[in-house]
């Protein structure tokens, strides 16, 4: 009797732990990225920038190797056009200003260059705190927007074919 009732509990334990029904497209009017699940959102607005974030965080015991995954888009005033000969040195300053706060401080020295659509990007990875984890960051400019693109990982993994689904799905109009 108990091995009878064990073995559909352990199919439904794993069937729960395998996901929300797949992966879903999120879409706004300047990008569209894929999510592992549907997605939440916040908005901040501080002075003339506005930001959002889009963000799944998957359940703990969940088989997604990764922990969070994230597009924020911040609106300036002004167009990025004018910051295009310093983008990536921008972009670098403010991953390292993530770094830091993941208690890392280390910027992979590898930058790679990244398209999003019609949208040139750079890429790049972040050590969490004592190895912990990686982050991979990508950061895109278009018109007056600055768009940030994060899956961090828990485990370290380079090869993770998550993480290069959800990175390589967003997609600039």
């Amino acid at each position: 009797m108990m091995r009878t009732l064990f073995i559909p509990a352990l199919f439904l334990l794993l069937l729960a732990s395998c996901g929300h029904g797949g992966w879903v497209v999120f879409e706004t009017d300047a990008w569209t990225a894929e999510f592992p699940a549907p997605p939440k959102d916040t908005a901040t607005m501080e002075g003339n920038i506005s930001g959002i974030k889009i963000y799944y965080e998957p359940p703990q015991g969940h088989l997604d190797s990764n922990v969070y995954y994230s597009v924020s888009q911040y609106t300036m005033n002004d167009t990025t056009s004018e910051l295009a000969p310093h983008l990536e040195k921008l972009f670098r300053a403010d991953v390292q200003v993530f770094a830091w706060g993941v208690g890392s401080g280390f910027v992979d020295t590898i930058v790679r260059p990244v398209k999003a659509g019609a949208g040139n990007g750079f890429e790049y990875r972040v050590t969490v705190g004592d190895n912990a984890g990686i982050a991979r960051i990508r950061k895109f400019a278009w018109g007056k927007r600055i768009y940030t693109v994060m899956v961090l990982t828990e485990n370290s993994r380079l090869i993770n074919t998550q993480a290069d689904r959800f990175l390589n799905s967003f997609k600039l109009k």
